[in-house]
């Protein structure tokens, strides 16, 4: 059997809600990323239904990849170990020593509050929720020894727009894309990589030469869907 303290899996879970974002930054093409989106279609036009779809795609890119960064290894070890943990774990030193005239002063309101039949808690019952929750965060510092602290997080920021520019271009030409290099999805998912790229200031833009692992996964999300 494997120890308690070894973990089946080396990464965090990176998976980012998307319920209802209200904080999606807006995004408005360029005339000329306006002009590299129509010509990366040819040897037809996008309708501007179509060009609206790329546009809130990008639009979720930039989301979901800044999002992302918010739960990289070192951000999580730095909230939960550097902050929750060790202020709880202080928290709960400092009521252990508490004396009893402090703890009779604490305790005060709450004996007031009981015999209203409000809703209270009293140090005791307090230290005993805040002992279990210090189990839950010793739980939590414990996996974050065994995560994978360095190297390329997951790309699915760039799997879901991806998803979102192979359905998009579904829409418009009434057939699934096809996976060539240099096909229509190619080149519409390299400018939309590009535009996203250029909205967060990073400077991978133009290195992005092989997008064939991405839209391999975009269908096969559009044939399970």
């Amino acid at each position: 059997m494997p120890k308690k303290n070894e973990k089946s899996a080396s990464r965090l879970t990176y998976d980012v809600s998307r319920v209802s974002p209200t904080n999606l930054k807006p995004i408005i093409l360029t005339l000329s990323e306006r002009n590299e989106v129509i010509k990366s279609f040819q040897p037809t036009i996008p309708s501007e239904k179509f060009l609206s779809d790329y546009e809130r795609a990008v639009r979720f890119f930039v989301w979901d990849a800044e999002e992302i960064q918010k739960v990289t290894p070192s951000k999580v070890r730095a909230r939960i170990k550097g902050g929750i943990h060790k202020n709880a774990q202080q928290l709960l030193n400092n009521l252990l020593s508490l004396e009893l005239t402090d703890h009779s002063l604490l305790d005060r309101h709450f004996t007031s509050q009981f015999l209203q039949n409000r809703q209270c808690v009293s140090v005791n019952k307090f230290i005993s929720y805040l002992t279990l929750f210090m189990e839950n965060t010793e739980e939590a510092v414990s996996a974050l020894e065994d995560v994978q602290k360095s190297g390329r997080m997951p790309a699915f920021a760039e799997q879901c727009l991806a998803s979102s520019i192979g359905y998009a271009i579904q829409e418009e030409t009434g057939s699934p894309p096809t996976l060539t290099r240099n096909g229509i999805f190619s080149r519409v998912l390299k400018c939309a990589l590009s535009v996203g790229d250029k909205e967060m200031s990073r400077r991978i833009g133009k290195e992005r030469r092989d997008v064939m692992e991405l839209m391999r996964h975009a269908r096969v999300t559009m044939t399970q869907a």
